[in-house]
């Protein structure tokens, strides 16, 4: 990995399955927007860091590849490892990503794009759209406009 530059999208990539990693390889390296930087963190760090760094050398692509921060309990706390994964980000924005991911190739132009031209915004997912939650009613979560606790 090349340290020199600092991206512009860091990804967040928090792992423990034994596959996956060829779609998020391949996917990011068919994208259009070039300045980012892809963060394994491995719950199987141990088992496979020998195999990621050779599978990688196939790709062009920035990335590191790291253990979870070790956390007593529990033993493979998933934010814990997406912390880990934030800890090392150096770009201007985060991007959080999940086993078997598959990228379009114009997804990282969208999300640069997108924050770009929205600075205040915190949060895009291409395809989707931010909602405030409904108020809590009768002390239960609502998970919808119309979940029946009226």
């Amino acid at each position: 990995m090349n340290d020199t530059k600092k991206p512009y999208i860091s990804i967040v990539f928090p792992t423990m399955r034994p596959g996956g990693l060829d779609f998020v390889f391949a996917s990011l390296e068919n994208q259009t927007f070039k300045d980012f930087e892809l963060i394994i963190v491995d719950n199987l760090y141990e088992c496979r860091k020998d195999i990621v760094r050779e599978k990688a050398k196939q790709y062009s692509i920035q990335y590191k590849h790291i253990p979870p921060r070790t956390n007593k309990f529990p033993l493979h706390s998933y934010a814990s490892t997406i912390n880990s994964g934030f800890v090392h980000a150096r770009g201007d924005i985060t991007l959080l990503t999940l086993d078997y991911r598959y990228f379009m190739p114009w997804t990282l132009q969208k999300h640069a794009d997108f924050h770009k031209n929205t600075p205040d915004n915190i949060g895009y997912a291409p395809g989707s759209k931010f909602v405030v939650a409904p108020s809590i009613k009768s002390g239960l979560p609502s998970y919808g406009f119309n979940d029946g606790y009226d």
